[in-house]
């Protein structure tokens, strides 16, 4: 040892080290064995560690959770709104289990609460409003009784208010209106009653808005739009008059617009349109005049575009392409005049593609199965080429298809087949070749099969069968071999398998 260098430090740090490495090897045993009293008392309905993790994102919440009493945790875990509570503690650790206990006894949470407590004291608790409130609440904790209360009992959140609360002291709770204002305040907390009632008092948001608050100040609020605006502005809070108006008030908007804003000054607003811009923007805020514009004056989008603006200048809206362009934009935002353009340029969307673009170049699109693929990238945003391409390429979709590619490789894509796997794959992207042969070779979707696969190997698939099971798994996916053999062997077609 050199005569330098005092030995002491050196042990001590040796000995800290140690020291750290065993205080992490108990949290961490503690951790485990703590984790499995929690699954062991969480209900069927978690089918993931998602409820436990969400709430233990620190370092100081995991070595509380392992000096738990494992009987807190069961009863935390065992909980029916173990879901609910879990959102409301992400991050913030597992609950208190007297605090929890008080939260969930409190009784303007029950079914049917107007403001008695003893009223409602048998009923059970309102699992929709607890929902809205752990929206609300989320990552902020368990909201105490007071906050509670304050909340629940603003006379602007009951069916009919018009501004007067006492017109409105013996109604119900308005709970779309509860559920668009959780939307909206979500991660936020609960807001407060000047926030809500400035929203509520909104003239742009009553029937028949044109921009005099004044003209629509005994019309009820327009739901729909309401629903529109808190979709657009979930997880941002409560959207300024200013902004509101400033978006409805966009002549872009309005019935008939062809980019000229004088000419629709007195229209009323296009509902179907503001859903589609709505879903597109969905949690990304109210967008702005430029970018609403200049999505809705791409040549593109106009009935009859081949890849020339000109020759559609004076052409309407291709509404159900919008529809397309939305559904797969959704929570995505308005997507660029290139993204879309590069899309319906694709030689593979158009009638009678086999795969080379050129003999199609002047064909129009195929509606069919653009809509198709729509639903599969339902919120994916627009699909790339060659992912698109490599799907529409497979040989197991084209009509005949037995197992075999080469025999149809001149065949024309099976359309009842791509509408029965978009309606299974709905919102899950495009499905790969493994998957989609997989399910294609099913011997049990043949016609006649009994449980012998042998005994149907040469029988074509029972189409009427296929279109059962695509309905049953709607945005599921492709379901495996022992699930649908299963399904078939019961004798009969149910949900929930």
């Amino acid at each position: 040892m050199s005569r330098g260098i005092p030995p002491l430090p050196t042990v001590f740090l040796a000995l800290d080290r140690f020291n750290d490495i065993v205080t992490k090897y108990q949290v961490c045993s503690g951790y485990f064995q703590k984790a499995g009293v929690f699954f062991s008392a969480v209900g069927k309905t978690i089918d993931n560690t998602g409820c436990l993790t969400s709430m233990l994102k620190s370092k100081g919440s995991i070595t509380l959770f392992t000096s738990m009493n494992d009987g807190d945790v069961a009863s935390i875990a065992a909980s029916p709104l173990i879901k609910q509570i879990s959102s409301m503690c992400h991050g913030k650790g597992l609950p208190e289990k007297a605090k929890l206990k008080a939260f969930l006894q409190l009784d303007c949470l029950k079914k049917g609460w107007q403001g008695i407590d003893e009223a409602v004291k048998d009923q059970p608790l309102d699992r929709a409003l607890v929902t809205n409130i752990s929206s609300m609440c989320h990552g902020k904790g368990l909201p105490n009784k007071a906050q509670v209360e304050a909340f629940l009992r603003l006379a602007c959140l009951r069916e009919g208010w018009q501004g007067i609360d006492e017109a409105v002291k013996d109604k119900p709770l308005d709970r779309d209106l509860v559920t668009h204002i959780s939307s909206m305040s979500s991660s936020k907390g609960l807001p407060e009653k000047e926030k809500v009632e400035a929203f509520m008092k909104l003239g742009c948001l009553r029937e028949g808005w044109q921009g005099i608050d004044e003209a629509v100040k005994d019309k009820p609020l327009n739901q729909g739009l309401i629903s529109h605006i808190s979709s657009m502005s979930c997880g941002k809070g409560l959207p300024e008059k200013e902004e509101v108006e400033a978006f409805l008030k966009l002549a872009c908007l309005k019935e008939g617009w062809q980019g000229i804003d004088q000419a629709v000054k007195d229209k009323p607003l296009d509902q179907a349109l503001v859903t589609k811009i709505s879903s597109m923007s969905c949690g990304k805020g109210i967008p702005e005049k430029a970018k609403v514009e200049a999505f809705l004056k791409l040549a593109c989008l106009k009935k009859g575009w081949r890849g020339i603006d000109q020759a559609v200048k004076g052409q309407p809206i291709d509404r159900a392409l919008v529809t397309r362009i939305s559904s797969m934009c959704n929570c995505k935002g308005l997507p660029e005049k290139a993204e879309v353009e590069a899309f319906l340029k694709l030689g593979c969307l158009k009638q009678g593609w086999q795969g080379i673009d050129e003999p199609v170049k002047d064909q129009p699109f195929d509606q069919t199965l653009v809509s198709s693929i729509s639903s599969m990238h339902h919120g994916k945003g627009l699909p790339e080429k060659m992912k698109l391409e490599a799907f529409l390429k497979l040989a197991c979709l084209k009509q005949g298809w037995q197992g075999i590619d080469e025999a149809v490789k001149d065949q024309p894509l099976d359309r009842v087949l791509v509408s029965n796997i978009s309606s299974m794959c709905n919102g899950r992207g495009l499905p790969q070749k493994a998957k989609v042969e997989a399910f294609l070779q099913l011997a049990c979707l043949k016609q006649g099969w009994q449980g012998i696969d042998e005994a149907v190997s040469d029988q074509p698939l029972d189409w009427a069968l296929v279109s059962k099971i695509s309905s049953m798994c709607n945005g599921r996916g492709i379901p495996e071999k022992t699930k649908v053999e299963a399904l078939l062997k019961r004798g009969g077609l149910k949900w929930g398998w």
